[in-house]
């Protein structure tokens, strides 16, 4: 409510082992601008100065708060607090500890290269997402992120996408060189274990290292969205991991092809540029968590293309394999997923959920990959106070269509419901997820043709809006919308965003904020 407080405890313990190197808090808002507080003591923050030990005020709609050890000192249990001044908030809180290994667990310490044994897997916890919400991160410095996601069940087909976010990512004609982060995924019990370039499900090794042309991302023009590139992450050093040699190489471009090539596969490469050395690096990101030395070596990461490094279509037999149900003894199958930034910075949000449910627009663009014919939903929480609804799509390829499926109640602020019968037609609701009729017809019919609440795309490249006012018959406050997004003739790659004016929505006021939209509330 209005003003109002949401706290929580975060208990660190006393490991003298284990020591903890950083906590970071990740706030992602849905409504509202919620500022966050944390205490190191026992009494509950506040927002006077001298009611908390550290804060982020005015933050966007998605930021984090980092506490690095020597801001700690010797807390062992945080308390946290939320409040958004003068205005309702719903938001998601993430909270993740990175300990330092015990010694004796790092690197494998200077005795040679590589290390006896490969060392231990990061201590930093995973991030659990919950169905359709959007997680925004940023991370500054090159490394992984890892979640987890746990399959519904039944299950039906999944999704999971990572969504670049911020500065070029998000103009009308961003630069074809971006390198985004890559995602990467493994199915099973709950104790699986982390997905990695050597361990990992999801895309299939056979997609992501058969042979072909690698380009050089530092080339002008080089197309990153359509085809394989790599780029140089560290001069003169080689990582401290085990590594396979891969021949003697006429360039870094050939020392590329070979590890896309590799049967075992490879995700990084180092190359000497006397003599044409190549090895594959059996590291985890381009950061090297098993440390660096020096060599008269070059290190480079792979990059996919973009479809194949931010969106994974996991089919419902593969995403809850009956062995993954046996082997968890009953406790369900879990989504284990990586997301990896190997071109820092990287502000992203990632997002898991099953194909024909609406992805939440909370404030940041959303990105979805899609066959020809087939509707992509999004839904979209409007306040009562609301003056408007703004969608804009950029349009990769293909030529999707926006369109209005229905509006439902959410007055109570409870999560919508669009089987419920208390909704309104929008502009195209045979595409309702209950009925999800063919899109060709739906789009093509007359009526439909001249709707308000409908737009159709330009093609590649394009870029459009499609305004929601109250002077529109179907206009609603306190309210959910669902939309439907398709292109019927191709294959479309498109990125959605909404901006819900008139209220205090997620990073700002008016339009210059960022969406509304159901999230977790707090």
């Amino acid at each position: 409510p209005t003003g109002g407080w949401s706290y929580y405890a975060l208990n660190l313990g006393d490991d003298s082992d284990h020591p903890v190197e950083e906590v970071s808090l990740v706030l992602t808002a849905t409504l509202g601008e919620p500022d966050l507080f944390v205490s190191f003591g026992e009494k509950l923050p506040g927002r006077a100065d001298a009611e908390h030990d550290a804060a982020k005020v005015g933050g966007r709609s998605a930021y984090t708060l980092t506490l690095p050890a020597s801001d700690l000192g010797t807390a062992t249990r945080l308390l946290i607090g939320v409040q958004a001044e003068g205005t309702p908030c719903a938001f998601s809180l993430t909270a993740t500890v990175t300990r330092r290994a015990a010694k004796g667990e790092g690197s494998g310490g200077s005795g040679g290269f590589p290390p006896a044994s490969p060392p231990p897997p990061s201590l930093e916890p995973v991030l659990r997402l919950l169905p359709a919400t959007p997680m925004a991160m940023d991370v500054s410095d090159a490394g992984v992120k890892n979640f987890e996601y746990v399959v519904p069940s039944p299950s039906t087909d999944l999704e999971l996408v990572v969504t670049p976010l911020g500065g070029e990512w998000e103009s009308d004609r961003p630069p074809q060189s971006l390198l985004p982060p890559k995602l990467l995924a493994v199915t099973g019990g709950p104790n699986e274990g982390r997905a990695t370039p050597a361990h990992h499900d999801f895309p299939p090794q056979r997609t992501l290292f058969e042979s072909s042309t690698v380009r050089d991302a530092g080339e002008r023009n080089v197309d990153a969205r359509g085809s394989w590139t790599y780029k140089l992450v560290q001069s003169s050093k080689r990582c401290r991991a085990a590594h396979a040699d891969l021949g003697t190489a006429s360039s870094a471009q050939d020392c590329a092809a070979k590890c896309r090539a590799s049967a075992d596969g490879c995700a990084y490469f180092t190359y000497g540029r006397r003599g044409g050395k190549c090895h594959a690096e059996r590291t985890t990101s381009s950061a090297c968590p098993e440390g660096l030395e020096r060599a008269d070596l070059e290190l480079y990461a792979l990059f996919p293309p973009w479809d194949e490094a931010t969106s994974l279509r996991i089919a419902a037999q593969d995403a809850a394999p009956a062995s993954c149900a046996a082997a968890s003894g009953g406790a369900g199958c879990v989504l284990h997923a990586a997301v990896i930034c190997d071109a820092p910075p990287c502000h992203f949000s990632v997002v898991a959920a099953p194909a024909d449910q609406p992805i939440k627009l909370v404030g940041q663009a959303q990105r979805r990959v899609r066959p020809a014919n087939e509707w992509a939903y999004f839904s979209v929480r409007v306040a009562k106070d609301a003056t408007d609804v703004v969608l804009t799509m950029r349009v990769e390829s293909g030529s999707p269509s926006l369109c209005v499926v229905e509006t439902v109640d959410t007055a109570d602020d409870s999560s919508p419901d669009f089987d419920s019968d208390d909704r309104e037609d929008g502009a195209c609701p045979q595409a309702h997820p209950a009925r999800a009729a063919d899109p060709k017809l739906v789009l093509q019919q007359s009526d439909v043709a001249a709707d308000a609440w409908l737009k159709r795309s330009d093609g590649d490249g394009s870029f459009f809006t499609l305004e929601l006012l109250p002077s529109d018959k179907r206009w609603c406050t306190s309210c959910s919308i669902l939309l439907a997004a398709a292109s019927p003739e191709a294959a479309s790659t498109f990125t959605l965003t909404a901006v819900v004016g008139g209220v205090s929505p997620a990073g700002g006021g008016g339009h210059g904020g960022g969406g509304g939209g159901g999230g977790v509330g707090g």
